[in-house]
């Protein structure tokens, strides 16, 4: 297992911060997703100081209203697709990291792509965006998923969970009628081949 040198400090810093900016509920919600990515990140050898810190964290812009999450979002420097400008919402992943970076000087590039991409998933995707990708679906609190599932879920190889959860996801997704993020099936594809 390997240890990053993010502090207690920083963790506690960044724990008030997500209760004092979130709801109750997305809090609540919060603290599951941490302690499933804790959870893998025992299981697959990584840091779970890490995990758990983009575990908690991964919401705290989930309340800004559009022009702050457009405006938050844009300081990472990648262009915003038009996706994003109908649904500027789903940046609150990017506007996270951007927000972890600037007001808690969280420079581990592992951590800020896993809370930047853990609403669409990318290709390549680093193990610890894997992990809070699934940790985010799967927590539970998630209707779905009984203690029994994650069970077996968690039974398989990382990339094989990642693959099974993204599927899953784009099938609720496209199921529901909701818009697709652009290259969701390439990106789905990409992990299920």
């Amino acid at each position: 297992m390997s240890y990053s040198n993010i502090s207690l400090k920083c963790l506690w810093q960044l724990k008030k911060y997500a209760r004092s900016v979130e709801k109750k509920s997305r809090y609540e919600h919060s603290k599951r997703v941490a302690r499933v990515c804790v959870t893998l990140a025992r299981k697959f050898g990584l840091d779970c100081k890490k995990a758990y810190l983009m575990g908690i964290s991964h919401d705290i812009c989930k309340h800004y209203d559009k022009d702050l999450m457009l405006d938050t979002a844009k300081k990472d420097g990648q262009p915003i697709p038009d996706f994003f400008e109908e649904d500027p919402h789903a940046l609150h992943g990017r506007a996270a990291a951007v927000v972890m970076k600037e007001k808690f000087n969280i420079t581990d590039e592992q951590v800020l792509q896993a809370v930047s991409v853990h609403v669409t998933g990318m290709q390549g995707m680093n193990d610890y965006s894997k992990v809070l990708y699934i940790a985010d679906k799967v927590e539970p609190g998630r209707k779905f998923s009984t203690r029994a599932y994650r069970k077996e879920l968690f039974a398989n190889p990382l990339d094989v969970i990642i693959g099974k959860v993204l599927k899953q996801s784009y099938d609720y997704v496209s199921k529901k009628g909701y818009k697709l993020y652009p290259g969701s099936k390439d990106i789905v594809d990409y992990y299920n081949r």
